[in-house]
């Protein structure tokens, strides 16, 4: 700061406060533009509680003696090859990347609760590595830890539990649920299927003996007749309303209705 007032300082405060939230205590020197009445009235607005440190002792806020003293020593070690603003920036990135000797992390850490991403992080090569099954991770949490999913004609693999082949070509023609699906085989028929019940394409054509058995029985992938999705439901709902009518034939059974008494044995 060129020049240090008590409206430039609170300006510099003000949009510290608004990127990071009210401190609980601020500590400063007593300079002119920090002990002023307006700087006192826009802390204690603020709710920060102000303490500032005894006169002619600098000592009384090491921390921030340190951090002006390493701030120089950055400077006489990097030439300023560049100018000043950009020597600062280097110099606050460095300095919020590197782990301090006393807490043993970094200022970032402390301040933001994150490390920051640095040049150096791009050499390691398990970054990239670790991206990637963090990224893996979240997908399996999204899908409520289902590896599989399928969507509206895909091709599956559908385990068939009739005289013939174990697994059958088929594709998706309704999703009933996130596990539950209505396949068409190639055969034309229409099976309701869990989703442990079915193999994707690439999954058949990874596995020898599922690529073997169904090329071997059923040939290649055919063109499967469309089945609207209308008539699929309709035999759907005519299914559950047979198990309705089967449900309310069945008899009722009565129980008898007598009290039941308790026998007084030995007369006690």
């Amino acid at each position: 700061m060129n020049n240090i007032t008590t409206e430039s300082t609170i300006k510099i405060l003000r949009e510290y406060f608004s990127l990071w939230g009210l401190p609980a205590k601020l500590v400063t020197d007593n300079g002119p533009s920090l002990v002023s009445e307006v700087m006192e009235e826009f802390l204690a607005r603020n709710g920060v509680f102000h303490v500032k440190t005894p006169p002619y002792n600098p000592a009384s806020n090491g921390a921030a003696e340190n951090l002006v003293r390493t701030f120089k020593n950055f400077l006489k070690k990097s030439g300023m090859k560049s100018d000043l603003d950009t020597e600062i920036a280097r110099f606050m990135l460095s300095y919020n990347s590197t782990k301090h000797c006393a807490t043993g992390v970094t200022p970032a850490e402390l301040h933001i609760g994150r490390k920051l991403f640095t040049s150096f992080d791009r050499l390691v090569p398990r970054a990239k590595y670790r991206y990637n099954n963090s990224m893996l991770a979240a997908k399996i949490v999204y899908k409520r830890g289902r590896v599989k999913m399928f969507e509206m004609d895909d091709d599956v693999i559908c385990r068939n539990y009739a005289s013939g082949a174990k697994w059958i070509r088929g594709t998706i023609i309704q999703v009933l649920s996130p596990v539950t699906y209505m396949v068409q085989c190639v055969g034309g028929e229409v099976w309701k299927r869990h989703i442990n019940q079915l193999l994707g394409t690439s999954v058949a054509e990874t596995n020898p003996c599922i690529k073997t058995l169904t090329n071997s029985v059923l040939g290649p992938k055919a063109q499967l007749p469309s089945v609207p999705v209308e008539e699929v439901v309709s035999e759907v709902s005519g299914a559950e309303d047979s198990l309705e009518t089967e449900q309310q034939d069945v008899p009722k059974l009565w129980r008898s209705e007598r009290i039941k008494k308790i026998p007084n044995r030995l007369n006690l």
